[in-house]
């Protein structure tokens, strides 16, 4: 997936207009996909579970800042099921 095409779908996914975060949004999908490798995950953004925790780290990190994504209930139940199928 190329950065556009990654912009266009986090934006839509996540409901947002213009380009004025894209460079803020490329920053905390760079941040994700870190986190995730870190996490003992198989970064692929073409799957659908990387994907959404990628979207779903970008949407909190720029709605809540001050709040780390990485404490979120719904992401960490996405990296289990990552490492989960990682393993399979």
């Amino acid at each position: 997936m190329t950065d556009m095409d990654f912009l266009a779908s986090c934006k839509e996914d996540l409901r947002m207009d213009g380009d004025e975060y894209d460079d803020i949004i490329l920053r905390k999908r760079d941040a994700a996909a870190q986190f995730l490798a870190g996490a003992g995950c198989a970064v692929d953004i073409d799957r659908p579970l990387c994907y959404e925790a990628i979207v779903r780290w970008v949407g909190l990190a720029i709605d809540s800042p001050e709040i780390s994504p990485a404490s979120d209930h719904g992401l960490i139940a996405i990296i289990e099921q990552m490492r989960m199928t990682d393993n399979e």
